[in-house]
């Protein structure tokens, strides 16, 4: 016997996460967590 629960499709709260939304998709069997890029530049030259 197995404690996993099966969580239906929808959208997901995932705590202390940059970006805090998670979409789970039963019928494909698929689920997406999209986590922004943050680009930096910095000047070298002193």
């Amino acid at each position: 016997m197995s404690n996993r629960v099966i969580m239906p499709s929808g959208d997901f709260i995932v705590p202390r996460a940059l970006q805090p939304a998670f979409e789970l998709d039963r019928e494909k069997n698929q689920g997406t967590y999209l986590d922004p890029n943050v680009w930096v530049l910095h000047q070298t030259d002193l």
